[in-house]
């Protein structure tokens, strides 16, 4: 049942509604190229009246597609998380993401940043389950030799 089936009143317009089945369609796909199909046909889709409108939307839609490219490009990944964090410079779920990326660009000291970042702001995740993470993350920064080099490609201008 949708919430505006339930509440009088609420309701989704049209793009909070497709944007909705394409999460719970990739959220339930194994095949990583159909995942970011859909994602890039979303994102692609989104004009910039939308995107004013309902920043988060975007947003997510950019951390989702960041997910995608961790491990495969992540400088793009780290790209669609920087701007997702100018429209949403307070959004955990992008801090999580980035210290990912950070940590797969051999950065620790921003990825044990940005996820003390995400813990800071704490809605909606679970900081126990970060905490734990950072342990890990202290350990590699601890490990590493000097201060993080971001690889060429990378502005480095997000705010922890």
């Amino acid at each position: 049942e949708m919430l505006g089936e339930v509440i009088q009143g609420f309701g989704l317009d049209e793009l909070q509604s497709r944007v909705h089945k394409v999460k719970f369609a990739i959220r339930r796909e194994g095949n990583a190229d159909t995942r970011m199909q859909a994602i890039e046909e979303t994102l692609s889709n989104i004009d910039e009246q939308q995107k004013e409108m309902h920043p988060e939307i975007y947003a997510e839609m950019l951390c989702l597609r960041s997910r995608e490219l961790t491990k495969a490009d992540p400088i793009a990944a780290y790209n669609d998380l920087r701007e997702a964090l100018k429209l949403l410079p307070d959004w955990p779920w992008a801090f999580v993401s980035l210290a990912q990326v950070l940590d797969n660009l051999h950065m620790p000291r921003g990825a044990l940043a940005s996820m003390q970042r995400a813990i800071e702001i704490g809605t909606g995740v679970d900081k126990n389950a970060l905490t734990r993470g950072m342990v890990r993350l202290e350990r590699k920064a601890a490990d590493s030799k000097g201060p993080d080099v971001p690889p060429e490609g990378i502005e480095m201008d997000i705010r922890y």
